[in-house]
């Protein structure tokens, strides 16, 4: 059931498993340190016609904090632009603030890049959470250890079931023009960025290389389930009766709606401004009665229709920050925001009762229809 994988994922990401190392591993059977060529070593395809160039989609970034020694993951795309060069778009924490102390204090940032890793861990790289290290997130998702391998040319472990490395590290006070890249908001997306030498590459023998194509609905399956765990979360520690979550896989995530029980007038409305000023990615949300089933927009659309009037049901929030992908914000990132309350006004629910057939009626239509459907 929905809500108990949900109270599972969030009992699990306050706690963590930490990671087992081993000294051998599948990632490890072919091992490039001299004349490294990342194109020549590994398929990183072109995903659009006007993109600037191949690109790396699913690679989970793997630091340390030069300040604290925290170790973290991340999702960074990075596009190859040479033998042993990458651009890397770096605009998400921790990785982001970890090259920021590394630069303040004139160093590279030492990085390892798995490509074709353990589903586990690729979903924890994108989780919030309570914990430092991503990689104790990922085994407690999964109930043990996750293997980690030392790298060959960096002071980092890498996951050892992984199906390449790449090794490497960001170097400080350079930035390149990055881009064109068809971002998953389908527009094309230049930034200057930050750049990566390669120092090694480690891989299977026959390494399996996965592909994150940004407009794809594995984006926003990935992306969409913990987000709309990470936003239940929020919305019940500041003490709403959040039902469910979900997330519109067809914008590329920026739209959430939520069913709420309200027990006093407001709460919808307060619960959307929570929502919109704490998730920069979330651009529109719609709150709804517990009466309305999230996984039929036909429903979601009929709380819309007759529960909403625009001029006392609209929040607007501006100058907040959204999404970097977004071509509709500011050039720095900020961005206005709506939530819509779809919600029957409290004090006024008996005049908003849906109409309905009884139980045992439903029950004896789909009894028929089971047996119909059995002779065909």
């Amino acid at each position: 059931e929905p809500g108990q994988v949900a109270g599972e994922y969030l009992r699990r990401r306050e706690q963590g498993i930490p990671p087992k190392r081993v000294t051998d591993a599948p990632v490890k059977e072919v091992v490039h340190r001299d004349g490294v060529d990342l194109l020549a070593t590994l398929p990183v395809p072109t995903y659009h016609e006007k993109d600037g160039g191949p690109y790396v989609t699913c690679g989970v970034v793997v630091a340390r904090d030069p300040a604290s020694g925290q170790r973290s993951m991340g999702l960074h795309r990075l596009q190859v632009k040479g033998k042993t060069r990458t651009g890397i778009h770096l605009t998400n924490p921790p990785i982001a603030a970890f090259f920021r102390e590394a630069e303040a204090r004139g160093q590279p940032l030492e990085i390892a890049v798995a490509l074709g890793a353990d589903p586990i861990v690729l979903l924890a790289s994108i989780m919030r959470s309570a914990i430092g290290d991503k990689l104790e997130v990922a085994g407690a998702l999964r109930g043990e250890p996750i293997e980690l391998v030392p790298g060959e040319t960096v002071s980092l472990e890498v996951p050892a079931g992984a199906e390449a490395i790449l090794e490497g590290r960001i170097l400080p006070h350079v930035r390149e023009e990055e881009g064109p890249f068809g971002e998953v908001s389908q527009y094309y997306f230049s930034d200057v960025s930050h750049v990566v030498e390669i120092t090694a590459i480690t891989h299977r023998q026959q390494p399996v290389i996965q592909a994150l194509h940004p407009t794809a609905r594995e984006v926003s399956v990935l992306a969409g389930i913990p987000a709309e765990f990470e936003i239940l979360r929020l919305l019940r520690a500041q003490g709403f009766a959040v039902e469910a979550v979900r997330i519109s896989g067809g914008t590329s995530y920026p739209h959430a709606v939520f069913s709420i029980r309200q027990t006093k007038t407001g709460q919808a409305r307060q619960a959307l401004f929570v929502l919109l000023s704490s998730m920069g990615f979330i651009k529109h949300a719609v709150a709804v009665d517990e009466d309305v089933d999230l996984d039929d927009p036909r429903d979601v659309e009929w709380a819309l229709a007759t529960r909403v009037q625009a001029d006392e049901d609209l929040v607007v929030l501006t100058g907040l920050v959204g999404s970097s992908v977004d071509p509709s914000a500011e050039a720095r990132g900020v961005t206005a925001k709506v939530g819509v309350d779809a919600t029957k006004p409290f004090r006024e629910r008996e005049r908003f009762e849906r109409i309905g057939v009884p139980a045992e009626v439903r029950e004896r239509a789909r009894a028929v229809a089971a047996r119909y459907l059995d002779r065909r």
